[in-house]
C-alpha cells in the first residue's frame, strides 16, 4: 500500500473522530447547563421559603395576597417592580401570567449573580 493510499485511508476516520469529539463536548455542555438550571431554580425556591417565613420585614397588614406581594418583592424587588408594581394582586386574585413573568425574570437575575460569582470565584 503507497503511501498515498494511507492518507486517504485514514481521512475519513479522522473525520468521524472529530465529529465524535464534536458531539461528545455537546451533551457535557447541555448537562452543565441543565445543572446550573436546577442550581438557579433551587435557589429560588429557597429564596422564596426564607421571604415566606420572614414577613415580618413587611409593613403591611397581614392578609393573604399582602403576604404573596411582599414575598415576591422580597424575592427580588427588581423584578417585582417590573411586574407588579403598576397593579400589585388583588384579594384572591390568581395570575398564572405574570407569575411566569415574575419567576423568568428572577430567574434571569439569580443566574446573572451565579454567573457572576462563579467569574469572581476563577479571577
Amino acid at each position: 500500500m503507497s503511501h498515498c493510499s494511507k492518507r486517504i485511508t485514514l481521512l475519513p476516520l479522522l473525520v468521524v473522530v472529530l465529529l465524535l469529539l464534536t458531539f461528545h463536548t455537546l451533551p457535557a455542555q447541555a448537562r452543565l447547563n441543565q445543572k446550573t438550571n436546577h442550581q438557579v431554580w433551587r435557589r429560588l425556591r429557597q429564596s422564596r421559603q426564607q421571604c415566606a417565613q420572614s414577613i415580618q420585614i413587611c409593613d403591611v397588614p397581614q392578609t393573604a395576597d399582602d403576604i404573596e406581594n411582599c414575598v415576591l418583592r422580597c424575592m427580588s424587588s427588581q423584578c417585582y417592580n417590573l411586574v407588579y408594581s403598576q397593579h400589585p394582586l388583588e384579594e384572591g386574585e390568581v395570575d398564572d401570567a405574570r407569575m411566569r413573568t415574575f419567576m423568568k425574570c428572577a430567574h434571569t437575575e439569580e443566574l446573572k449573580q451565579l454567573k457572576q460569582r462563579r467569574s469572581e470565584r476563577w479571577s
